[in-house]
């Protein structure tokens, strides 16, 4: 099934959206042009860490709105990833 593969994430994503294995990083720029998966990769891995331990996350963009609409509320946005998840979000 297609939404099941979807959701699984880890299995088709590829080498540049996979984050630093090496310890006492900050921060994490993935710099490529329009349709590489930066949004859904930078999702991923948000819901990974807030899912895992309480933790500060900073999502930054031009500005709120975009940053909202894009990386919360976009189709490859946390809001999407954590659904795909089966994960009850009030956002």
């Amino acid at each position: 099934r297609l939404i099941e593969l979807d959701a699984n994430y880890e299995a088709w994503m590829h080498a540049g959206q996979i984050e630093p294995s090496s310890e006492g990083w900050r921060t994490w720029l993935m710099q490529a042009g329009r349709g590489y998966g930066k949004t859904r990769a930078g999702a991923e891995w948000v819901a990974r860490l807030a899912l895992g331990r309480p933790c500060r996350i900073a999502l930054v963009g031009a500005t709120i709105d975009e940053a909202r609409a894009v990386m919360v509320e976009g189709e490859s946005g946390l809001l999407s990833v954590l659904a795909r998840r089966k994960r009850r979000v009030l956002w």
